[in-house]
C-alpha cells in the first residue's frame, strides 16, 4: 500500500501547478510567484521514502516473523523456553521489547514523511 501512496506522490510532484487561485493571489503580494512555486526535481524523495528502506523493512519484518515461529518450535519441542541462567532472564523479558521498539521508532519516521509529503500535495 505505501509503494501506490508513493507513486501517487510522484505523479503529483512531476505534474506542474500552472493555476493560481484568488487566495493564492493575496497572499503572495509579499513574496513572487517563482518563490512560491519552486520548481524542485520532482524525482527527489526524503531518503526515508526509497524502495531500499521499505525492502528493509520487509526483510526486517519476515525475520521477527521467522525468529517468532522458531521460537514457537523450539518451546513446544522443551515444554518452554525457561532458562537456567538468571541473567538470561531480563534478555528474554525485555530483549523483545529493545527491538520492537527500535523498529517502531525507525517506522514512524518512515511515516512522518509520508504524511509530510501528502501535506505538500494539497
Amino acid at each position: 500500500m505505501t509503494f501506490f501512496i508513493a507513486r501517487l506522490l510522484r505523479r503529483a510532484m512531476s505534474r506542474k501547478q500552472t493555476t493560481y487561485s484568488a487566495l493564492d493571489e493575496t497572499f503572495s503580494s509579499s513574496i513572487s510567484a517563482s518563490e512560491a512555486y519552486s520548481t524542485e526535481d520532482p524525482s527527489w524523495r526524503p531518503s526515508y521514502l526509497r524502495r531500499r528502506v521499505y525492502a528493509l523493512f520487509v526483510a526486517v519484518f519476515f525475520l521477527l516473523v521467522v525468529a517468532v515461529e522458531v521460537l514457537l518450535f523450539i518451546s513446544d519441542g522443551k515444554c518452554g523456553l525457561a532458562t537456567s541462567v538468571a541473567g538470561l532472564h531480563y534478555l528474554w523479558t525485555y530483549g523483545p521489547t529493545a527491538v520492537l521498539t527500535l523498529v517502531a521508532s525507525f517506522w514512524v519516521r518512515v511515516d512522518y514523511q509520508m504524511k509530510s509529503m501528502l501535506l505538500g500535495l494539497e
